[in-house]
């Protein structure tokens, strides 16, 4: 009788692999995730083993238990084989998830980009990947990031390598005068540029744009009938 071996190698030349779940980086925060697989005849669990990060040497078996508490199970329905391209996953805050190659998990990221605003590293690392100089304006007016910065924990794009991120454009300067004439506030201009709201407000101050009432007490209460 033929024993039953998860970890045979000839058996994965051959095997097609389904994802059954990810172990996300951090569960707290939207975050990239490692896929984790099954063998057609259900030897679980497998991870990829790379080769240039591209494609698919082989299938790695992990073991046939995993705890729920460290992996988000998903149902995979398109076989994967050796020497096809690596699948990369992404977790979402709301735990939706997304398992594809690198290129479209990429692509499904920076079409939602501003929705990780509020998630400066990973909005830096989505700004480097886009090679957006907008975006890295953006992710580098972030607290955050500039304190990650002066304690030297990361490193400044090299987009911005000799700039201060600080300065101001004509091109910037511009665009500032334009939103808020138009009546954008102090937050979203700042959003837009890719600066802080202090530097929006101090630079319209300088280009001596009038102050506005709302930008000082914030936008006025709704009304109440009373009676």
């Amino acid at each position: 009788m033929k024993v039953f071996d998860p970890n045979s190698s000839d058996k994965n030349q051959t095997a097609d692999f389904y994802v059954v779940g990810v172990i996300p980086i951090n569960f707290d925060t939207p975050s990239f995730c490692t896929p984790i697989f099954r063998r057609d005849d259900g030897a679980r669990y497998y991870l990829q083993s790379l080769v240039r990060k591209t494609v698919i040497k082989d299938f790695i078996y992990v073991g046939d238990q995993f705890s729920s508490e460290s992996y988000s199970e998903i149902r995979g329905n398109r076989a994967i084989r050796k020497s096809d391209a690596v699948l990369v996953g992404f977790r979402y805050l709301d735990g939706s998830t997304i398992v594809d190659t690198k290129k479209i998990v990429l692509e499904r990221l920076l079409d939602d980009a501003e929705r990780f605003l509020n998630f400066p590293f990973l909005y830096l690392s989505l700004a480097r990947q886009q090679n957006s100089l907008a975006m890295i304006k953006r992710a580098l007016s972030h607290p955050e990031i500039q304190n990650a910065i002066s304690k030297k924990w990361i490193s400044i794009p090299k987009h911005f390598r000799g700039q201060n991120p600080n300065s101001w454009s004509k091109e910037d300067a511009d665009l500032l005068v334009h939103l808020w004439k138009k009546g954008n506030s102090i937050a979203s201009i700042a959003r837009e540029i890719g600066k802080s709201r202090n530097s929006v407000a101090g630079k319209a101050k300088r280009l001596g744009l009038p102050t506005r009432l709302e930008d000082i007490l914030g936008p006025p209460l709704k009304s109440r009938s009373v009676g």
